[in-house]
């Protein structure tokens, strides 16, 4: 889990990953970008909380409610929630300061919203990275009943055709180290 979460902390922060970074934020509607995304979401599936931080890059903002949605079904353990709240964390640096405009659109990107609204819910209240999305959140609302709405506030079509096998491919992952755990017993 470490070094897969410590890929994941570099693909996020070092400046010589901008190029795959720059690539990802084009989004899984580029096919390139979706290509990419696909194999890195391969090794990805082994760590939930990388495979949210990569939607988000991504703008695969569906895939990441789903995974959220599934971490939120299952024991979170105290590993997973200090990278949610590190995930949490980097949401508020330039990195992910494109996915923050999203905001903007809340009709366009609720699952986007739904997503945060899952991050919310699962990392602890008093923790500073769940009070900094609440604030976010707390002004989508009003952002939503602003005059001006156009066409292109109506989400793109999702092709779950691409996606349902790479969910159930993770799913099988997060079974298979389960059972591996449960198998292998308490670490001492």
């Amino acid at each position: 889990v470490l070094f897969r979460s410590s890929l994941h902390m570099m693909m996020l922060t070092l400046k010589e990953m901008l190029p795959l970074r720059t690539l990802l934020r084009r989004g899984i509607s580029d096919e390139v970008a979706k290509s990419t995304f696909s194999g890195l979401f391969t090794c990805w599936a082994f760590d939930p909380v990388a495979a949210v931080g990569l939607c988000l890059l991504s703008s695969a903002f569906d895939p990441a409610l789903d995974l959220v949605e599934d971490l939120g079904r299952s024991e979170v353990t105290a590993t997973t929630l200090v990278q949610l709240d590190r995930l949490a964390q980097l949401f508020e640096s330039p990195v992910f300061a494109f996915v923050r405009t999203g905001l903007l659109k809340p009709r366009r990107n609720a699952a986007l919203l739904r997503t945060l609204f899952g991050i919310q819910m699962i990392l602890p209240q008093s923790s500073q990275p769940c009070k900094s999305i609440r604030a976010r959140l707390k002004a989508a609302p009003t952002i939503a009943h602003l005059p001006g709405g156009t066409d292109d506030d109506v989400p793109p079509p999702f092709d779950r055709q691409w996606w349902n096998p790479l969910f159930q491919q993770y799913q099988i992952t997060q079974q298979d180290i389960l059972s591996y755990e449960s198998r292998r017993g308490p670490r001492v």
